[in-house]
C-alpha cells in the first residue's frame, strides 16, 4: 500500500509541476492561419523561440504607439495559453453571460468569436497595448520551429529566454514592455529580474549582476522592463508529500518530454473528461486523509464552478506543450528545501550529484527565494484562492520580499483555482479589469 501511495505521489507531482495540467495530457496544435505577425528570436545560447505581435482579426490595426505588453505561458502550455479564438473551420458554441462587463458590451469581435470574451490577449488589444504572446523554449511550437533543448531548466528560461524575449519586443516597438507571466512563466521573471547570468564555461553556475538587476527593472538599456505582473507563480510549490517520492523525480534522465503523440481527435472529448475528474476532486476536497488531500490538491488545478466547457476544450486541443525534467527537478528541489535556487546540478563538479544536497551557508549555490528585494520595479501580484499547486501564502512571499514599488499590489482573485484565475468565468469581470486598472496606472 505504501509503494501504492508513492506511485501516485510522483504521478502527482509529474502533473502538478506542469503547472497547466490539461497541457501535459494533449497535441500542440496550431491554430491555422493566425491574424498578426510572427518573429523568430534567438537566444545567446541558440534556442530559437517564436515572438507573435497579437491581432484579433484580419484587418485590424497593431498598437504601435502604446505600451507594449508580454504574455508568458506557464510550463506545458504554448503560446496558445492567452490566445483563445476559434480556430479555422470552427466555432466555440461559447454562450456568453446576460450581463457583460462595460469593457465587452457591444464588442463585435466578442460577438464574431464568443469565446475572446475570455481571452487575456484580446482584453488587453482591446484596451489599446500591443500585445505579444511568446513561450520559452520547446522541441516544437505552433510555428513548427524546434529546438530540442533537453538539458534547460528554469534558470535557462530566465536567463535567456526572457532576455530575447524583451529584448527583440523593445527593439521593434522602441518601448519598454510589461511583462506578464502565468505560473511559471512568471517564476522566470524572478529569475532575470535579479539580473541572474550564468558564470562559468562549462556546466556554468548562476550569480547576480547588479547592473543588470538595475537595468531589467525599470531601468535604461535594451534589456529593461517597465512593470511586472505575476500570475500565480510560485516560489515554492504548494505540494506536501513524502521526500522519498520527491527524490525519485531528481533520477529523470534530462529531456525534453513533448506531449504531443495524442491523436488529436480525441483531445476536445478528454477536455470534457478533464472537467468531469476536476468536480470529483473539488467534491472530494475536506474529506480525506491530509495524504490523500495533499495528492488530489497536486492535481486539483481548476475550479470546476468558474470555467466553460468550451475554454477547457480550447486547452485540451491547443494549449498543449511539454516541459523539461531539469526544470521539473527544479521544483522538486524547491518544494523539498522550500526554498527556489539554481538548478543544484549547476557547477563543474555538481553534474554528478544524484540527489538534491540540503542547503548550508556558503554551498556555493544562487538562491533566488534569498534574493527577491533585487526586484524593484512596479509589480502586480494576483494570487488564485485555493490551495492547490499553489498556495495563496506562498504567491504572497514575492510581493512581501521584493523591494518595494509604490506601485506594488497584491490580491487573491475570489473562487479562483490556478487555471481560472487567468481563463474562468469571473476573469472578464475581476481578473482582466484588475490588471487593466493597474496597466493604466503605468502607462500613465
Amino acid at each position: 500500500m505504501k509503494r501504492f501511495l508513492n506511485l501516485l505521489v510522483i504521478l502527482s507531482l509529474v502533473l502538478a509541476l506542469s503547472f497547466q495540467a490539461p497541457a501535459l495530457c494533449f497535441p500542440e496544435k496550431s491554430l491555422g492561419s493566425v491574424p498578426g505577425a510572427e518573429y523568430q528570436v534567438r537566444t545567446d545560447d541558440g534556442a530559437v523561440l517564436t515572438l507573435r505581435r497579437y491581432l484579433p482579426e484580419w484587418g485590424m490595426r497593431f498598437h504601435e504607439d502604446a505600451l507594449p505588453v508580454i504574455l508568458m505561458p506557464g510550463a506545458g502550455a504554448n503560446i496558445n495559453e492567452f490566445d483563445l479564438r476559434s480556430p479555422e473551420g470552427k466555432k466555440y458554441d461559447v454562450r456568453l453571460p446576460d450581463s457583460l462587463p462595460d469593457w465587452a458590451r457591444g464588442d463585435q469581435v466578442i460577438q464574431r468569436d464568443p469565446i475572446k470574451f475570455y481571452s487575456l490577449a484580446y482584453y488587453l488589444y482591446s484596451r489599446g497595448y500591443d500585445v505579444w504572446l511568446t513561450r520559452y523554449r520547446a522541441s516544437v511550437d505552433p510555428s513548427g520551429v524546434g529546438f530540442p533543448a533537453w538539458n534547460s531548466s528554469i534558470d535557462h528560461y530566465g536567463i535567456y529566454d526572457v532576455k530575447a524575449v524583451v529584448k527583440r519586443v523593445r527593439e521593434i516597438s522602441g518601448k519598454k514592455p510589461v511583462y506578464i507571466g502565468h505560473s511559471m512563466g512568471a517564476t522566470m521573471a524572478y529569475v532575470y529580474l535579479q539580473g541572474a547570468v550564468f558564470r562559468g564555461l562549462v556546466n556554468p553556475s548562476v550569480v547576480s549582476d547588479p547592473l543588470k538587476a538595475l537595468e531589467r527593472n525599470n531601468g535604461r538599456g535594451p534589456e529593461a522592463v517597465r512593470g511586472f505582473i505575476d500570475l500565480d507563480g510560485p516560489i515554492v510549490p504548494s505540494i506536501k508529500v513524502c521526500i522519498p517520492s520527491i527524490a525519485l523525480l531528481f533520477l529523470l534522465p534530462p529531456l525534453y518530454l513533448d506531449m504531443s503523440g495524442i491523436d488529436p481527435s480525441v483531445a476536445e472529448s478528454t477536455g470534457d473528461v478533464l472537467l468531469l475528474v476536476q468536480r470529483i476532486l473539488w467534491a472530494l476536497k475536506g474529506c480525506l486523509p491530509d495524504l490523500l488531500e495533499n495528492l488530489i490538491a497536486a492535481i486539483r488545478f481548476v475550479n470546476p464552478e468558474n470555467i466553460d466547457i468550451n475554454v477547457m476544450r480550447f486547452y485540451a486541443s491547443f494549449v498543449g506543450g511539454g516541459f523539461h525534467t531539469h526544470a521539473m527537478a527544479q521544483y522538486a528541489d524547491s518544494i523539498m528545501w522550500k526554498n527556489f535556487r539554481e538548478y543544484y546540478r549547476n557547477g563543474f563538479l555538481r553534474r554528478f550529484l544524484l540527489f538534491s544536497p540540503k542547503p548550508r551557508s556558503g554551498d556555493g549555490y544562487y538562491y533566488y527565494s534569498d534574493n527577491l528585494w533585487r526586484i524593484t520595479l512596479p509589480s502586480l501580484v494576483l494570487a488564485d484562492e485555493t490551495v492547490d499547486l499553489t498556495d495563496p501564502e506562498d504567491i504572497k512571499q514575492f510581493f512581501l520580499r521584493k523591494g518595494r514599488n509604490r506601485l506594488d499590489e497584491f490580491h487573491v482573485m475570489r473562487k479562483t483555482a490556478h487555471l481560472d484565475l487567468v481563463n474562468g468565468l469571473l476573469a472578464p469581470y475581476e481578473t482582466f479589469p484588475k490588471i487593466g486598472g493597474w496597466l493604466s496606472r503605468i502607462a500613465g
